[in-house]
Formats: structure tokens, sequence, C-alpha cells
């Protein structure tokens, strides 16, 4: 009768240890994919952004190329600053 009690908390010590390693386990996994999705958007929305930026900077560099070219057409020399009047 002892022997089949011992194997008997044997057996629930093992189901035991099992729910919790599973348990433990499906956390870590769960924080993982966590950190894989935070890093999925992380590349897509710098991706995007790098994408505006370019657009931005073609833009802004087009936009002051006509300025520029506005103000050498005028004769006008305010709207050209040297670089030391800029600080």
């Amino acid at each position: 009768m002892a022997l089949v009690a011992l194997k008997t908390y044997y057996v629930r010590e093992m189901i035991a240890v099992l729910v919790i390693f599973s348990a433990l386990f499906g956390i870590v996994a769960l924080v993982v994919l966590g950190f894989f999705a935070l890093d999925r958007v992380r590349q897509r929305t710098f991706a995007c952004a790098r994408a505006s930026a370019v657009w931005l900077v073609r833009r802004a560099a087009s936009s002051s190329a006509a300025i520029i070219e506005d103000c050498r057409k005028d004769g006008s020399t305010i709207c050209i600053h040297g670089p030391s009047t800029i600080q």
C-alpha cells in the first residue's frame, strides 16, 4: 500500500512540474512573440517614415532651388544669404 501511495505522489509531483514549466514556457513564448511583433511594427514604421522623409527632402530641395533661381533672375541679393549671416 505504501508503494502505491509513493508512486501516486511521484506522478502528482511530475504533473505539477509539467504544468508549471508549461506555463513558464507559454509566458516566455508570448514575450518573445511580443518582441517579434514590435520589431515588425518598428521596421514598417521606419520604412514609411524614411519614404516620407525622402519625399520631403526632395520637395524642399526643388522648392529652394526654385526660390534661389527666382532671386537670381530678379537680381536680388537680399534673399541669398552667405554662410556668415546664418546662425
